[in-house]
């Protein structure tokens, strides 16, 4: 009898045990589950931020930033999207002042090209004159010559 009641403790502390080990098992699951659920949430709040700021760049928003922070193991990507954003809102700027630089150039070859065929014509109609001036000066002189000659 004593060995049994030996054998019955025994037996209910490896009961015990067991449900003790199944109760630390079951927290585990829980605690990873609830790891991997926050996980997804993590992951899931990182895409939509990142299509929402593709989306306002896709419609031409160079201001379009990432400031809410990520979960630490995305938050280098953030920072990458942002930093790409800011190269590329500075590639387009030294590309509009390229632009606005050749518009002043062409202006400029423009009006210098209008200034040079006005003085073009101008010299044009100066030198008609000139010639119907010489053409009539030598009517004029072999006329007189021909006067001269009789």
């Amino acid at each position: 009898m004593l060995f049994r009641s030996k054998q019955v403790i025994a037996d209910r502390a490896s009961e015990v045990e067991a449900a003790e080990q199944r109760e630390l098992l079951e927290r585990e699951r829980e605690e990873n589950e609830r790891r991997r659920l926050e996980s997804e949430r993590e992951q899931l709040k990182m895409v939509e931020a990142i299509g929402r700021g593709l989306e306002r760049l896709s419609n031409g928003d160079l201001s379009a930033q990432l400031s809410e922070p990520f979960a630490p193991e995305f938050e280098t990507l953030r920072k990458d999207f942002n930093t790409t954003i800011q190269h590329l809102r500075g590639t387009i700027q030294a590309v509009m002042n390229t632009a606005n630089g050749m518009n002043i150039g062409i202006e400029e070859i423009s009006r210098a090209s209008d200034d040079l065929s006005r003085r073009t014509e101008n010299q044009a109609a100066r030198d008609r004159k000139s010639t119907r001036l010489n053409s009539s000066h030598l009517v004029i002189s072999y006329a007189v010559f021909c006067l001269k000659k009789k």
